[in-house]
């Protein structure tokens, strides 16, 4: 719990300091003389007593994920009966997500939440929505080049590093390496293959014998893949997994080829419920937990805030986006009784009874 309010913590502090930077330059521009020291001079919409619309583009909302982040929306916004967030469907491709952004700006929502499939190729539609004034946060799959309000940065590369570390320890730091990692199209943003594949380089003598794309992050498509490395190799000390859907369907297919009990070590990535369950079974060795309510729950906070402040990227002449990086556990039959509860997966069993 104390991680989540740091990560709240540090978005707050963010956030105050770019309404600071906005106040110091709009005196600039507009000659006005300066305000009482410590004073923020800003004028936007009132979140409290106007109707306020906002936008989340997640990259799908097929993935089990949406129902966590379905879960902040709600409860974030319990306190604002004002604000409507209404959630579209990103369909894993940038073109479907520019698209929405410009139909977002043709009717006048206040603030865009967008998690990027590929944020490069959302650079123009970004600016256009910061440049009709609507501020726009971004969440996990790498910032934009283009400047906008302010981004969250899930623990990719991170992730990688720890899970492979976790691996190569269990392992004793040899032996032959899988890598299952994200779509071919996101891996420029979503690093965690790239972060477990340096980790065995550098601080290991472990071998990656083979590295597979997944399309959509499908736990199907992770299944056949695995199946055909399972055929091909018949030594295998370990697989990382760019995420917990591709980790359970590597985990499947190993049973399923009758080869649970060579010991084969599966690590996954961001904490779903069947990736604690699997590693509460055995079946899997361990994750990186991210958590994501927290990570949406500031993001609507993040935006709130902006829209109130009534200032944006492009108001304030930013050259960069300010950026925060969300926290990740790793999780293991060690600790998964301490983690799965706080998770919020158990929500309504941990906190309701």
């Amino acid at each position: 719990m104390t991680k989540r309010i740091l990560v709240l913590l540090m978005a707050i502090t963010m956030i105050v300091a770019f309404l600071a930077g906005c106040a110091a330059k709009e005196e600039a521009d507009t000659g006005a003389e300066a305000p009482a020291e410590g004073a923020i001079a800003l004028t936007g919409t009132d979140v409290y007593t106007e109707e306020i619309k906002l936008a989340f583009i997640p990259i799908s909302t097929a993935g089990i994920m949406n129902e966590m982040y379905n879960t902040a929306i709600a409860e974030g916004l319990a306190m604002y009966p004002n604000v409507t967030l209404n959630v579209f469907d990103g369909q894993y491709d940038p073109t479907v997500q520019n698209s929405i952004i410009q139909d977002c700006i043709t009717q006048g929502y206040h603030g865009i939440i967008m998690e990027g499939m590929d944020t490069e190729a959302s650079n123009t539609a970004i600016t256009d929505a910061e440049t009709a004034g609507i501020p726009v946060i971004t969440l996990n799959g790498g910032c934009a080049t283009a400047p906008h309000t302010f981004h969250i940065q899930g623990a990719d590369y991170e992730m990688g590093q720890q899970g492979a570390e976790y691996l190569a320890a269990a392992c004793g730091n040899s032996g032959n390496a899988i890598i299952l990692d994200a779509p071919a199209e996101a891996v420029a943003n979503a690093r965690m293959g790239t972060g477990a594949q340096e980790y065995f380089e550098q601080n290991t003598e472990m071998t990656i014998i083979d590295h597979q794309y997944i399309e959509r992050w499908s736990t199907d498509d992770a299944v056949t893949k695995m199946s055909n490395l399972l055929t091909k190799y018949q030594d295998i000390q370990c697989v990382y997994c760019a995420s917990d859907d591709i980790a359970i369907g590597a985990v499947q297919a190993i049973e399923a080829a009758n080869r649970q009990d060579e010991g084969i070590l599966v690590w996954g990535g961001t904490g779903y419920p069947s990736a604690f369950q699997a590693i509460r079974d055995g079946r899997m060795y361990g994750t990186s937990w991210c958590d994501s309510y927290s990570e949406m729950l500031t993001s609507i906070y993040a935006c709130l805030a902006f829209i109130d402040g009534g200032v944006n990227a492009i108001d304030c002449g930013y050259t960069e986006t300010p950026s925060v990086k969300q926290v990740m556990i790793a999780v293991t039959v060690d600790n998964i009784e301490q983690i799965y509860p706080i998770s919020r997966w158990e929500y309504d069993s941990a906190f309701m009874d």
